[in-house]
């Protein structure tokens, strides 16, 4: 069945078709807003069935669209919708040739069903009358007549049929036989008889029809001529009307029948009209809404009951008042706006083509302000002349408070700071509003009808998201957090509440879910998360480092003081005493490695590590420690292995001293670790790298503790690393240098069976300026003078002692200022020990001054402060050689040997 709604209001379009889709299966519905498109879709092919038709359009009124088509003869019912219930427009409709008629009013939509069916039922009857042809019960008994009158309706009438009772007593038989009430239940709807009859008459049988039997059939009597006071007595009874036997009189007489059948439908029509009158007036006084009526000078005429209940007024006193009167003179001043602009129109004979809706606001008797809809339209008398004004006023006031309450909550949802999302059943997204697009990057036509899937990370797992479906599907709200995708493939975390919506039965319709982005949140607590594990670590540093330093200062120190108290001892022999300075000596060293191993970690890890880059030859770093180390594996009985094929002649680029560093703490681990077996010190070459390699075989590493060794203070067992004594910062220095001269550093081991220690460096490719060292060595047959410049005057007699047989020719200065004056007054200065952290002026500064007067004298730089950057900072002001405190004979002879010959005199020469 296909069914055209003419409406323009698209709220009660939808309203209507969803009434009409639910109550009918198989069912196709067109809407037209206009008459233009309703005009375009009568033409279409499949044909209508019904059509529902609003009379107020935009460009016309619906009577025109009836009026076609009942002129074109389309074959459908029509049922019209009336929004005021006007009576004047529902018969006008009905008399145009409407089927029936439904006022809009609240809830019209649940009767329209009911209606439509009536209509329809009432309609396919009609067409199938129609189709029938009028029949005739024809009383005579003279055969000719019977012969004569049948066979000109078959030629000219063939839609009349007669059916024929010879006698009115055979009539009525046949009349009875049917049992209807109405003339529709009867075969017969029109009875032609003649005035002479045998047995009953022709008055008597009027007479039985229609006091008796009681039916509105219509009579037509055939008389003689010159009988028409026959006629007149058969008219008075009920005969509807007569036609003399003259001349030609049969081609009268299908006019007369289809006359007098059409003149009883019309009096039928009219009954039902009269009825529906009573139906609109009973409407009108038991309506919800107010009708009413104003002259042109808007006083009420005429209001229906139900303003004592909208406004508190009764009928009466509604009737004494102007329509100014009811309103707040802003909602006065709309209407008088109005009808000053459209009644010139409408008194000019101009036609409204859609009726005036406007919502204002009206006052109650107790004072009290509501909202209304009020629709209007002219009222005309029945020429057509407009007499003053039709209205309806509806009560709005809960939907005015419900469209602010949305108008609210619309905001709230279009300005809220978290992203909200409304999905279907299924999870199709059906809304977002703009914070979800400004977020996630996607636009609100992107995301429409597309699953919230799209944002998956894949970060969480199926077993979530399965939780959350059986959480809201059960009815309950859920709350967590997903770690989400964006548009542009950035990651963000959401703080999520779904829950499900429901309609009245209880059934989910939708879900909504609103998000809070949390991804700032998150990071906040991410990094109070690491700042307290930072906290915690260096917190567990701290007390690793003071028992550390307890251990690895007290333990040394201990022996410093104790064996040098033991060698005080004048009785003491002098194995015994050489025993005791032997112990002594390796206290000191392992005291001072300890502070130095402190210093470095404090530079690394603050980052003020300097890197002072010298062009070499790799093979005299390589030589330098397997020499150093040589003897010290031959004590514990190990074998030491020497593996540089291709080092020869390879110059490297790179801090010698912060490389030698790196070299002894990996050798010294070594050492340490190794009972018994070998130890392999290997360098070799790559492209574009040197790699060095000490492997072992000593202990081994657990594979647990192998991420952890390079962390400071940190010994792979320490029931082990307490029988080797030690800082356990090796490693961790060693990384960390490694690492600052660009190069990457690797341990491999097992437990048991050893360990190798690998690291590479970056190799120049074509070292450039490779500079020799320059012999600065002063030879001469006088005895070498040499300036010290120290502020403690312990260390000074501590030099004076050391050197004393050495033939050289000592001069003391307090700073760096005594020290200028001393270079100034003694030209024979040979060499310079220039402490550096010194009063008055610093040694970095004396020795600039003396070395911008004397370039080639030698100056040794000397201090207390064994930092890697006051080595760098003094070969920059200018020193040509570093010595570290405390001082040590050995060492002291030979840097001062590289500069000045050593004349020995005493036992230790």
């Amino acid at each position: 069945m296909r069914i055209l709604i003419l409406e323009d209001n698209p709220v009660d379009a939808d309203l209507s078709r969803r009434a009409i889709t639910n109550a009918f299966d198989n069912c196709i519905v067109e809407i037209a807003p206009t008459l233009k498109r309703a005009r375009e879709l009568l033409e279409c092919e499949p044909p209508f069935q019904l059509a529902l038709l609003d009379m107020n359009l935009p460009d016309g009124n619906g009577l025109e669209i009836l009026t076609e088509i009942r002129k074109n003869k389309l074959k459908m019912a029509v049922v019209v919708f009336t929004a005021t219930g006007n009576e004047e427009v529902a018969v006008a409709a009905l008399k145009a040739g409407a089927n029936d008629y439904i006022a809009k009013r609240t809830g019209y939509t649940e009767q329209l069903p009911t209606v439509m069916r009536s209509t329809l039922d009432n309609y396919n009857q009609q067409v199938q009358q129609q189709n029938e042809t009028i029949g005739v019960l024809y009383i005579e008994h003279n055969s000719i007549d019977i012969d004569l009158t049948n066979r000109h309706l078959k030629k000219y009438a063939p839609n009349i049929q007669l059916e024929i009772a010879s006698t009115a007593e055979a009539a009525i038989k046949l009349i009875l036989k049917e049992k209807g009430v109405n003339p529709c239940d009867y075969n017969y709807r029109v009875i032609l008889m003649d005035y002479r009859l045998q047995g009953m008459s022709a008055l008597d049988f009027i007479k039985i029809i229609r006091q008796e039997i009681k039916i509105d059939i219509p009579i037509i009597i055939v008389t003689g001529q010159g009988d028409e006071e026959i006629a007149a007595q058969a008219l008075k009874l009920g005969a509807t009307d007569y036609i003399t036997k003259s001349e030609n009189y049969l081609f009268r007489l299908p006019t007369l029948i289809q006359s007098a059948y059409q003149q009883c439908e019309l009096m039928r029509k009219q009954a039902k009209i009269a009825e529906s009158e009573s139906k609109y007036r009973l409407l009108a006084e038991n309506s919800g809404d107010v009708i009413f009526t104003l002259d042109f000078n808007l006083n009420y005429t005429f209001v229906s009951p139900a303003v004592f209940k909208l406004r508190g007024f009764t009928v009466e006193e509604t009737l004494t008042q102007n329509i100014a009167e009811t309103l707040t003179p802003d909602s006065f001043n709309k209407i008088k706006q109005v009808v000053d602009t459209v009644l010139p129109a409408v008194l000019s004979g101009e036609k409204l083509t859609e009726p005036i809706i406007r919502e204002l606001k009206t006052i109650r008797k107790d004072k009290t302000i509501i909202w209304v809809e009020v629709t209007a339209t002219p009222l005309n008398d029945d020429d057509g002349k407009p007499i003053g004004i039709l209205g309806v006023t509806r009560d709005i006031s809960k939907r005015k408070a419900a469209q602010e309450e949305l108008q609210v909550l619309s905001k709230a949802i279009t300005q809220s700071p978290d992203s909200i999302v409304i999905t279907d059943c299924d999870g199709n997204i059906r809304f977002v509003n703009p914070k979800f697009s400004k977020l996630t990057g996607y636009t609100f036509d992107e995301v429409i009808g597309q699953n919230p899937r799209l944002l998956n990370s894949g970060l969480q797992p199926k077993t979530y998201f399965k939780k959350l479906w059986d959480t809201i599907l059960s009815g309950n709200e859920w709350h967590g957090e997903f770690n989400n995708r964006k548009k542009d493939g950035s990651l963000y975390w959401e703080n999520a509440s779904i829950s499900p919506l429901t309609d009245e039965d209880g059934n989910i319709t939708h879900f909504v879910a609103v998000k809070e982005d949390i991804t700032e949140k998150k990071k906040m607590i991410q990094e109070l998360i690491e700042s307290k594990e930072n906290a915690e670590a260096a917190n567990m540093l701290k007390t690793a480092f003071l028992n550390n330093i307890s251990h690895e200062v007290r333990t040394p120190l201990n022996g410093i003081l104790g064996f040098g108290e033991l060698i005080a001892q004048h009785e003491l022999k002098k194995e015994d005493k050489q025993l005791y300075l032997t112990i002594l000596r390796k206290s000191s060293d392992r005291l001072i490695n300890t502070i130095t191993d402190y210093m470095d970690i404090s530079l690394i890890t603050s980052g003020n590590m300097t890197v002072t880059k010298k062009q070499i030859y790799l093979s005299q770093i390589i030589d330098s420690v397997f020499v150093d180390f040589e003897q010290k594996c031959i004590e514990k009985n190990l074998k030491l292995n020497l593996l540089a094929q291709g080092c020869d002649g390879q110059i490297f680029e790179t801090d010698v001293d912060l490389l030698r560093k790196v070299l002894t703490h990996i050798m010294d681990n070594a050492l340490k670790f190794t009972d018994t077996g070998y130890i392999t010190f290997e360098c070799r070459l790559t492209d574009n790298t040197v790699e060095f390699i000490v492997e072992d075989s000593g202990c081994g590493i657990g594979k647990d503790m192998q991420q952890m060794i390079f962390e400071n203070f940190v010994q792979e067992n320490y029931s082990i690393a307490r029988s080797h004594e030690g800082s356990g910062l090796g490693l961790s220095i060693s990384k960390g240098i490694v690492e600052l001269l660009g190069g990457k550093i690797k341990l491999e081991s097992e437990k048991g069976t050893g360990t190798k220690v690998q690291f590479s460096l970056p190799l120049q490719a074509n070292p450039m300026n490779f500079e020799k060292s320059v012999d600065l060595k002063v030879n001469s047959e006088k005895l070498p003078t040499v300036l010290v410049v120290e502020d403690d005057e312990d260390s000074r007699f501590l030099l004076e002692i050391m050197l004393d047989d050495t033939g050289l020719n000592l001069i003391m200065a307090e700073n760096g200022g005594i020290a200028i004056d001393k270079f100034n007054s003694h030209p024979e200065i040979d060499l310079i020990l220039m402490d550096l952290r010194l009063p008055v002026m610093d040694g970095f500064e004396a020795t600039r001054k003396i070395k911008k007067v004397k370039p080639s004298l030698p100056i040794i730089a000397v201090t207390a402060f064994a930092l890697h950057g006051d080595e760098n900072e003094a070969m920059k002001a200018g020193c040509d050689d570093y010595f570290s405190k405390p001082y040590n004979r050995k060492t002291l002879l030979e840097k001062i040997g590289k500069f000045v010959n050593l004349k020995m005199t005493g036992e230790n020469s």
